[in-house]
């Protein structure tokens, strides 16, 4: 916060940025909460657009930045994120996600950030001020269209015909089998490797004596 000393903003920033970095590019990015931080809009003067920070901000900002708001800009910049709250056209008491108690002054210090080229996802942020959410900061909802590719359905295997082991001459071939294959497994080899090859063994000689059915 702006009241912490240097030093724990700097222990901060750090530990963010060490989780950021362990989370693989191509992974789903949300960050989201109380950064109690003003970062203002991404202005657009005579000079044209303001790019300072990229596609950190965007126009629909709230009030002006504080140095606290520099530094997550600097985080956003960095790291290719953008603060969504920032980037949809509202009301002014749909911005402000806190009330000074003292001003009545209304601020925007939570924030949803996703990653810029996941920008896409995010169909909308808006603030939610009849939800009751026991705090003095209103609820931000953002509402995300994500398309998640299901895992293909694994192949479901035929059963072993076990019902022609009640005939005699095919349960003594069975057996036979069986004794052979325990036969040719590794003596020497580890648990794993003994298990792989039983259990290839016990496949193999149930499909060659027994089929599916």
């Amino acid at each position: 916060t702006s009241k912490a000393p240097p030093a724990v903003k700097r222990d901060f920033a750090h530990e963010i940025q060490q989780v950021l970095d362990d989370i693989a590019a191509s992974d789903m990015l949300v960050l989201l909460g109380d950064f109690n931080a003003r970062v203002g809009s991404r202005e657009f003067g005579a000079n044209g657009d303001d790019a300072a920070w990229g596609d950190a901000l965007g126009r629909f900002g709230l009030g002006k930045c504080n140095s606290a708001g520099e530094d997550l800009l600097t985080l956003c910049a960095t790291n290719h994120l953008s603060i969504m709250n920032s980037w949809y056209k509202k009301k002014k008491r749909r911005r402000g996600t806190w009330t000074h108690p003292g001003t009545r002054i209304s601020h925007a210090i939570d924030f949803i950030i996703l990653r810029t080229n996941q920008r896409c996802y995010c169909e909308d942020v808006s603030v939610v001020r009849g939800a009751s959410c026991w705090t003095d900061h209103y609820m931000v909802r953002a509402k995300l269209s994500l398309d998640f590719v299901l895992p293909a359905r694994r192949t479901t295997r035929k059963p072993f015909a076990v019902h022609l082991l009640r005939d005699k001459d095919t349960c003594e071939k069975f057996q036979r089998e069986m004794e052979a294959t325990c036969n040719r497994l590794p003596a020497h080899a580890d648990g794993d490797s003994q298990w792989t090859a039983l259990r290839d063994g016990i496949t193999a000689t149930s499909a060659a004596t027994l089929g599916y059915g």
